[in-house]
């Protein structure tokens, strides 16, 4: 059986320096146009994993766990297991998904246009990191210099800040994620007999176009 207790994800701080680096650098992989190699650091930092909570990590959360899916029996993780993932790599799923928007990447993501749906699925994206961003806003000074080849002050964008562990936050979830999922057994899961849904959310009408 699989179990995690959210008390075991703790976090892991050390001081990171934010250095602006060449676009091209190795080490500004995250600003570079769309490649093979791009791709796979994204995909990497935005990996979303299903996660096992039990009931009692969901109350924790203020949440009913008779209203949250359960794994199916079939998938032998026991009858104490919820689903769930981490909301700190939805965000950069988020992120990923408006960098492929952006419009000097949009051609090379979408050849073929999108959906209706994936506009919503934007709109979210957008909207969930901006209240992210408002409900923990940096409070880090960015300072000005005087610098070459420009009259006015130019703003210093290097900055100190104390931070996760991100890699161990990455292995954390590799660690606890249920490793049998993938897209097309997340396709087959369905409501079970006897469970009264709740209303539907305003994110799943709009993706749905009601």
């Amino acid at each position: 059986m699989i179990a995690i207790a959210i008390d075991d994800l703790t976090p892991e701080w050390r001081p990171h320096k934010f250095v602006t680096t060449p676009l091209w650098s190795k080490d500004s992989i995250f600003r570079q146009p769309p490649s093979d190699e791009v791709d796979a650091a994204w995909a990497r930092i935005a990996d979303l994993g299903v996660l096992v909570l039990h009931a009692s990590d969901i109350e924790s959360l203020g949440k009913d766990a008779s209203t949250v899916v359960q794994a199916p029996a079939s998938w032998g993780l026991g009858s104490d297991a919820y689903l769930g993932q981490l909301d700190g790599i939805h965000l950069l799923h988020c992120l990923n998904s408006m960098r492929k928007s952006l419009y000097h990447n949009y051609q090379y993501y979408h050849p073929n246009g999108t959906s209706a749906a994936y506009l919503t699925h934007l709109g979210h994206c957008q909207e969930a990191l901006t209240k992210y961003l408002m409900c923990q806003p940096s409070l880090e000074l960015i300072t000005f210099n005087w610098v070459k080849h420009q009259v006015q002050p130019f703003p210093d964008f290097d900055i100190t800040r104390k931070c996760w562990d991100f890699e161990r936050l990455v292995e954390w979830q590799d660690e606890h994620r249920v490793q049998s999922i993938n897209l097309e057994v997340w396709k087959e899961l369905r409501r079970p007999d006897g469970v009264v849904p709740l209303r539907s959310p305003v994110l799943n009408e709009e993706v749905n176009g009601r």
